[in-house]
């Protein structure tokens, strides 16, 4: 499993639909929503991460803890 550079969703390589090739890795995407975000600014979504994205990212994982795994609403469920 890895994780959607954008939502944080955990995607199967196996069977994603959408996936990004940038500079000799392959990122993989929940959603085409995830995709043409990370497309329309992939310098920025590949940049290190704040300490305040970090922050929200324990937020969003502490959500997930909560209140399962459903897919976030850019999924488009």
């Amino acid at each position: 499993m890895t994780k959607d550079p954008i939502c944080g969703m955990e995607i199967d390589p196996e069977t994603a639909r959408f996936t990004s090739d940038r500079a000799g890795k392959t990122y993989y995407f929940c959603s085409q929503s995830c995709l043409n975000k990370f497309e329309r600014n992939a310098v920025h979504s590949l940049k290190k991460k704040t300490w305040f994205t970090r922050f929200l990212e324990s937020i969003a994982e502490a959500n997930r803890k909560q209140f399962s795994n459903k897919p976030p609403s850019c999924c488009g469920h």
